[in-house]
C-alpha cells in the first residue's frame, strides 16, 4: 500500500506559460484546456496524446512539473 507521503512525492502538476509568464497551475489537463479561451489553443483531445513533460505551441508552453 502506498502511503500519503509517497503519493505526494510523486504528484505532478501542469504549469501553463505564455511568453515565459506563468498563467496558472492545474492538477489536470482538462481544467487547463477549459480555462483558456484562445482559438489557437490546442484541444484537450490533441494534448492528451502527447506523452512529453513539455509541450510548446503557438506561444504557449505546458510543462508537467513535480510539486514540492
Amino acid at each position: 500500500m502506498v502511503t500519503y507521503q509517497e503519493r505526494k512525492e510523486n504528484t505532478k502538476v501542469y504549469v501553463l506559460l505564455r511568453a515565459g509568464d506563468v498563467i496558472g497551475c492545474f492538477g489536470n489537463l482538462k481544467k487547463l484546456c477549459d480555462s483558456v479561451n484562445d482559438p489557437k489553443f490546442l484541444s484537450y483531445h490533441t494534448l492528451i496524446r502527447k506523452k512529453k513533460d513539455r509541450i510548446d505551441f503557438a506561444g504557449y508552453s505546458i510543462q508537467r512539473v513535480r510539486l514540492y
